[in-house]
């Protein structure tokens, strides 16, 4: 076995092309994540129902079904697996700040997890921690072929496009995810690649487990003259409930992270409420998929009548409620199901709206289904920043009820990217971002960020020639630049703190009678910038660009100048990095 490994990694390093090299393993991973998504697809469905017929039974002990499988998860994730990341939002780290790599452990840790809790009752989705699986299985079959880290972060993208393209039974969407939301990038090499292991996985799971789509919608929806008027209004909803959801969210983590319990009966207590919460509307428990169908179709039941709509207003408030409880608390899922059960509530409760306060207009507007479709994609899109994948996915996932002749395809378009600019607007940082920023792993992500993750100020800092001292004389001074030649000086005070910089030729542009009367605090220039040891590369680079230097002074905490950083030096280093992340 391990000779056979060898003789593979011997000719994976001699093939030049980096594409034919990322569509051989991207096969691969296409196969493990597509075998990843099947196995927990399978295991939700052919568990799921059971525990399902058990809480309709009503019994008493069902209640504490979801507490069970939130603390489950929370215990094997934290004790035996020894997991502390944050799903999905470790993948965007990796890719952009760890060259691609994840542990070992990360290719079965959340899919367990995710199990436990939405199989259980947990009201959450199972579709980020399999996406997460399917990351670390691409990192880790990157590792194993001896891969570079710009070669592994592209195939760590391949397994979240096979894994989503598994578990929705959509490789469109699954592509479109990974390059929308991990990569962030539209990089021409790595599309191929990422696109033809969401289709094999998308083989490997129709094989395996998928009969077809997973809303069954029969035929299509055509669009009305006031859909593309209407569907504004329902846009604007949708984008509002975004940022609520996304803020729900973000404070049920906060208050139990602050809750003074024990951290493994932190997600039994979520569970627990879930659970008592779930016993008077069930719905609301698990991916809720049923529910979500009937809304499509319009045979939801919900809206019906003036008191069915508050119905329906309860239950898309105890859906962002209880997923804040299953995940805020410790719970394993994703938002992409809750997300989509909101936006196909919230657009059957728009359509009833509108149709109670204008009598006869149903016959101007697309069916009540149309409307939950509508709401499913802009809700998705809006919440993860992902409005190409979220078109694509309610497309794939209801066999393309979207598009035809007639069809709703722009009324989406516009839906999509109204509620994705409102969350936007009032929710500037992306939703996976935030967990980031909440534990300081994120300032920006960009194009360089994973490069210049591994260099280090200290790495490229020279030492300090000479300093002059704001107190010495110009004479001093100007003996000391004819001795040294250079063109710029830094300038410290008594206890060795930077305080500015003087260029040579102000220096030396002072006549002699006039600079044995002037000290070099008089022409130094204090408005120089310097750059805390402390700070990170990304900081640096700012400070070169934005004022065009070509040395920044390096300070330590007490403002004692350190050592120096040439422009020249940065770019070595930069170059440098570029070289051993693409070898």
């Amino acid at each position: 076995m391990q000779r056979s490994l060898d003789k593979f990694r011997e000719a994976l390093g001699n093939i030049q092309s980096d594409f034919a090299v990322l569509v051989l393993v991207g096969i691969l991973v296409g196969i493990g994540s597509g075998l990843a998504g099947s196995l927990l697809q399978w295991s939700l469905g052919r568990f799921g129902p059971g525990i399902a017929e058990l809480r309709e039974a009503r019994h008493w002990w069902a209640v504490f079904l979801p507490a069970l499988g939130a603390g489950a998860a929370w215990y094997f994730l934290r004790r035996v697996t020894h997991f502390m990341g944050t799903g999905m939002p470790d993948v965007i780290y990796a890719a952009w700040r760890e060259g691609g790599k994840m542990s070992k452990k990360s290719m079965f840790t959340q899919m367990v997890g995710s199990f436990l809790t939405v199989g259980l009752g947990g009201s959450a989705g199972p579709e980020g921690p399999i996406a997460f699986s399917g990351a670390a299985i691409g990192s880790n079959v990157g590792t194993l072929f001896r891969l570079s880290e710009k070669r592994r972060t592209i195939l760590l993208c391949c397994g979240v496009a096979g894994a989503t393209s598994a578990i929705f039974n959509a490789p469109v969407t699954g592509m479109f995810f990974a390059v929308e939301v991990v990569m962030g990038n539209w990089a021409a090499m790595a599309i191929m690649p990422i696109a033809i292991s969401s289709v094999v996985a998308n083989l490997v799971a129709t094989q395996l487990v998928h009969d077809g789509r997973i809303l069954f919608v029969k035929g299509g929806y055509e669009a009305a003259g006031l859909d593309y008027v209407t569907c504004l209004g329902l846009a604007l909803l949708v984008g509002f409930v975004s940022v609520f959801f996304q803020r729900s969210l973000l404070r049920q983590k906060h208050f139990f992270r602050e809750l003074s319990l024990p951290p493994l009966l932190k997600p039994m207590v979520g569970g627990l409420l879930v659970g008592l919460v779930g016993m008077a509307l069930p719905d609301i428990l698990s991916s809720g998929y049923p529910i979500i169908e009937s809304f499509t179709v319009g045979l939801s039941g919900y809206g019906q009548s003036a008191s069915g709509l508050w119905l329906l207003l309860a239950l898309i408030l105890l859906k962002v409620l209880t997923t804040g409880l299953t995940l805020g608390s410790g719970g394993c899922g994703g938002v992409f199901s809750p997300s989509l059960f909101l936006g196909a509530a919230l657009g059957t409760l728009y359509w009833q709206l509108l149709v109670l306060l204008g009598p006869g207009i149903s016959a101007h507007i697309a069916p009540v289904g149309a409307y939950a479709l509508l709401g499913m994609a802009a809700m998705l899109g809006a919440t993860i920043r992902a409005p190409v994948s979220a078109l694509f996915l309610v497309a794939e996932i209801t066999g393309s009820s979207i598009t035809g002749e007639g069809a709703i395809l722009i009324p989406f378009i516009l839906t999509i990217a109204t509620a994705t600019l409102v969350s936007h607007y009032f929710q500037p940082i992306p939703f996976y971002h935030q967990a980031l920023q909440e534990v300081g792993r994120v300032e920006a992500l960009s194009l360089d960020a994973n490069l210049m993750a591994d260099m280090r100020i200290e790495e490229m800092m020279i030492p300090v020639p000479e300093a002059l001292r704001e107190s010495q004389t110009v004479t001093s001074a100007q003996t000391r630049a004819l001795d040294q030649d250079r063109d710029r000086y830094p300038v410290i005070d008594g206890e060795g703190r930077y305080v500015g910089m003087v260029r040579s030729l102000h220096l030396l542009g002072v006549d002699s009678m006039a600079a044995s009367l002037m000290l070099v605090a008089d022409i130094m220039d204090a408005s120089w910038p310097a750059c805390r040891l402390t700070e990170d590369v990304p900081r640096l680079l700012a400070i070169f660009e934005q004022h065009d230097l070509c040395v920044v002074q390096i300070l330590d905490e007490e403002g004692v100048l350190m050592g120096l950083v040439p422009a020249d030096g940065f770019l070595r280093r930069y170059h440098l990095e570029l070289r051993v992340q693409t070898s």
